[in-house]
């Protein structure tokens, strides 16, 4: 018996269940590494599925024919031919997001022309103020129609200097009333303040003009329990500020002391 070629024989029997075995191998791990790639790899536009292809970021003006962008700005009497699209395009929506807020801007306005001539339509009430989470808005329009009338009066008595930084630092609460930016805090107090000086109450609103200037909420007598019991617990509810107002900002500090020269003026207008 030719031990040498049985023994040959069984080495390339071996080798090939290896080779067969290994080729196995090589091609379940590659099926596991498709599998992977799968799942990391971002599917070809060419064969995906058209409700996973991502949606485009094409904005409505991007949308337009340079001709209709011309157009629009013509109406806007923006016309600049010496920009690229890309530019007309930015323009347009400023101008567009401007005219928005010039149409909000007029409708309150509107809502303002209202109430002057009619002081009854001016006057902040003690139901306008228990209910103000309700009424935010009808008290934000009263008490900027209110202060504006405050100014043109003393404008008409008075035109100093003090009257004129008193303006421009009211402008900014005026600004947070019509926006409704004010805090529900300070609202409630400047509006006890009109309203006390409404009804001739300065000592009232001067005491309510110092809360609003400390951080504490001032409401009308009457409107809550402000015994002493109840204090702590109407702090605790209302929220009691540790950090006064008038230290709150230099814009803030401004407006609040322009409340406090506005009852000194219609104090001294009332005496006279």
């Amino acid at each position: 018996m030719d031990f040498s070629n049985l023994i040959s024989k069984e080495i390339d029997k071996k080798r090939k269940n290896l080779g067969s075995k290994k080729t196995k191998k090589k091609q379940k791990k590659q099926k596991v590494d498709s599998h992977v790639r799968d799942d990391i790899t971002p599917p070809n536009p060419e064969t995906a599925p058209e409700e996973i292809s991502p949606p485009t970021t094409t904005t409505k003006n991007n949308e337009l024919s340079e001709e209709q962008i011309n157009f629009k700005l013509s109406e806007l009497g923006e016309q600049d031919d010496t920009l690229s699209k890309q530019d007309k395009v930015k323009k347009l929506q400023l101008l567009l997001q401007l005219q928005v807020k010039n149409t909000k801007y007029k409708k309150w306005l509107d809502k303002e022309a209202e109430l002057y001539g009619d002081p009854e339509k001016q006057r902040i009430t003690l139901d306008l103020i228990t209910n103000i989470n309700q009424k935010k808005d009808e008290v934000c329009l009263i008490l900027r129609v209110y202060i504006k009338e405050l100014i043109k009066q003393w404008e008409e008595s008075d035109h100093d200097e003090l009257l004129l930084e008193t303006k421009r630092n009211i402008v900014k609460l005026l600004y947070k009333l019509r926006s409704g930016k004010l805090n529900l805090e300070m609202l409630i107090s400047l509006s006890t303040i009109i309203y006390h000086i409404q009804q001739n109450e300065f000592n009232k609103a001067n005491e309510s003009y110092m809360k609003l200037s400390i951080g504490n909420v001032c409401w009308p007598i009457g409107v809550v329990n402000i015994g002493i019991h109840a204090r702590s617990a109407a702090s605790k509810i209302t929220g009691a500020n540790s950090v006064s107002n008038i230290m709150l900002n230099e814009s803030t500090r401004r407006w609040i002391i322009s409340i406090k020269r506005l009852i000194t003026f219609k104090e001294r207008l009332c005496n006279q």
